[in-house]
């Protein structure tokens, strides 16, 4: 088994990182080459593909913002779960593809993101708030 690691951007463009999201895009396209190239060996190939993930990295991101709340909100505002991902989920996603639980599986970029590449367009000002 063989797990590769891409991101979001392996599967849409993003704005001022072409290099990033050519590399990104390139770990897809890789990962369904060699499960065409190993599946015949018994090996599976898969990618995950991390959305945004509340990592020391990323807070040093948001951090370099003039109004890093002002950063947040407008991030989480895109995502229709309504938060950032948590390293555990993306860990989780990974156990999956690499456990006997998917020994069918091979060639996929399976996407963890919190639903943020679920629509072009997203806001959720346009849903009522609801009682929990």
């Amino acid at each position: 088994m063989i797990l590769n690691t891409g991101s979001i951007g392996s599967i849409m463009g993003q704005v001022r990182t072409p290099a990033y999201i050519a590399s990104k895009g390139a770990i897809s396209l890789m990962t369904k080459s060699m499960a065409a190239d190993y599946g015949i060996y018994n090996i599976r190939v898969n990618c995950v593909c991390p959305g945004i993930t509340d990592t020391p990295a990323f807070r040093r991101h948001i951090d370099t913002a003039a109004d890093p709340e002002a950063m947040i909100r407008e991030r989480t505002a895109r995502v229709p779960l309504g938060r950032f991902l948590a390293p555990e989920e993306i860990a989780q996603a990974a156990v999956y593809l690499v456990s006997d639980e998917s020994k069918g599986v091979t060639g996929i970029s399976h996407v963890v993101d919190a639903g943020l590449l679920s629509a072009f367009e997203y806001s959720p000002n346009w849903f009522p708030k609801q009682e929990a």
